[in-house]
């Protein structure tokens, strides 16, 4: 199994692996983008000339990008209302789309400006009451307080609007240029980001494409290929665009039935975890949750709690100690199962916790009908994690204490270790 992104982690016996860190497997949260396709204006009139086009830009953060763009020759020198000078709109983002009453909406874009000249309505919309409609109201909203320099040049701006108790639909929507002067400048576009919710906090590199919606099965890739990853609940996006599993929101990834994975009668589960302690009303971080006989947790006191069993039999039910992962630092957590000849608890590629399990595991039980899930104990009480998750992989075999090292040692530079 060739994967490119972490040539070092052991793959034999690999089974389901995502990582919010790659590209490849993390697409960003599901959401409409109900911008449009981003469009030039390409006109002259007195006194000002606008001439519009594509290229492909390498902008850092975001690496080759088609970008729209406008160069402006604005010779006014001052604003009259309802006059030709009043408006120069060097591109637009859309010009009429559906929206919800009374909602808030995230208003993105990645942009660069020759002169470094900015204003509020490079993020303008229009709204309406419906399609030719009223009219409701209308403002800009870029601010220089709300952006990121990506490089060269480059900005990720974001800010929010909610639309009006009376607003149904939200005509154009683009940027307005309202620099005077003799001067020529060019006004460029790479991304932009119009969709219900708060994602202010979303990177670019995770925008969906104008016009396009993404699915919660859409959103996360398994790097084996082999499995659908639907990320469930309401997680919690942090400065990078990746996400926090937020225990009130009932984060999860949902993997499907535990028939895709079982039986497994060895089986390795490891991820990668940052939580400061539980979450309200949780007395587990549930972080595998396969069926409610394999299960993986953090728990209130820190130690790493690893459990396999039946409706019969407990096979495996170990903890560690001397381990307190609730210090909101990363740590590596490893629960493997070796048949019926050993059952052990890693943290950070050192063995905290074995045992010898009860004989008798198949590698199955009752309950595989059951949908498998990383972020909770699936007890009957709801064991939501609170923190964070990172690089959780399933292998259908027990992985070697070399191998766990190895593991450990290939990403631990990425969380600080």
């Amino acid at each position: 199994m060739g994967l490119a992104h972490s040539p070092r982690i052991s793959t034999d016996g690999l089974v389901f692996y995502c990582d919010q860190n790659n590209i490849k497997s993390y697409k960003g949260p599901a959401v409409q983008n109900i911008a449009a396709a981003i469009g030039h204006a390409n006109y002259t009139a007195t006194g000002i000339s606008i001439t519009g086009g594509y290229e492909t830009i390498d902008i850092p953060q975001l690496g080759q990008s088609n970008t729209t763009f406008s160069i402006i020759q604005n010779n006014y020198t001052s604003f009259t209302p309802n006059s030709g000078d009043c408006c120069p709109t060097p591109i637009g983002y859309g010009n009429g789309v559906a929206v919800t009453p009374s909602t808030l909406y995230t208003y993105a874009i990645v942009y660069k400006v020759e002169s470094g000249y900015t204003n509020a309505n490079y993020m303008y919309r229009y709204e309406y009451a419906s399609n030719g409609g009223a009219y409701v109201g209308e403002a800009g909203i870029h601010s220089e307080s709300n952006r990121i320099h990506l490089g060269n040049g480059w900005y990720w701006a974001w800010g929010t609007f909610t639309t009006n108790a009376l607003t149904n639909w939200l005509g154009y929507h683009g940027a307005f240029y309202y620099r005077y002067s003799n001067l020529s400048d060019k006004f460029s576009v790479a991304k932009v980001l119009i969709c219900k919710g708060d994602f202010t906090a979303l990177h670019p590199k995770y925008w969906v494409d104008a016009n396009t919606t993404r699915t919660a099965s859409q959103a996360f890739l398994d790097l084996t290929g082999r499995r659908t990853v639907t990320i469930t609940g309401t997680p919690t996006y942090a400065t990078d665009g990746t996400f926090t599993f937020n225990s009130s929101g009932s984060t999860t990834f949902n993997l499907g039935p535990g028939t895709n994975f079982l039986p497994m009668p060895s089986f390795t589960f490891e991820a990668w975890i940052k939580t400061s302690g539980l979450g309200s009303g949780m007395t587990l971080n549930g972080i595998f949750g396969f069926t409610y006989g394999l299960r993986l947790a953090a728990t209130t006191s820190g130690s790493i709690a690893f459990l396999v069993g039946n409706d019969t039999t407990t096979f495996v039910n170990i903890g560690t100690t001397g381990v307190n992962v609730n210090d909101n630092a990363w740590h590596h957590v490893v629960g493997v199962k070796n048949g019926d000849a050993s059952a052990t608890i890693y943290v950070d590629g050192v063995s905290r916790a074995s045992v010898t399990p009860t004989a008798g595991w198949n590698g199955t039980n009752p309950w595989a009908a059951m949908d498998v899930q990383i972020g909770r104990d699936l007890n009957d009480s709801p064991y939501f994690f609170n923190g964070r998750i990172e690089a959780p992989k399933v292998y259908n075999r027990a992985l070697t204490a070399l191998e766990v090292k190895q593991n450990f040692n290939a990403l631990k530079g990425r969380f600080g270790l």
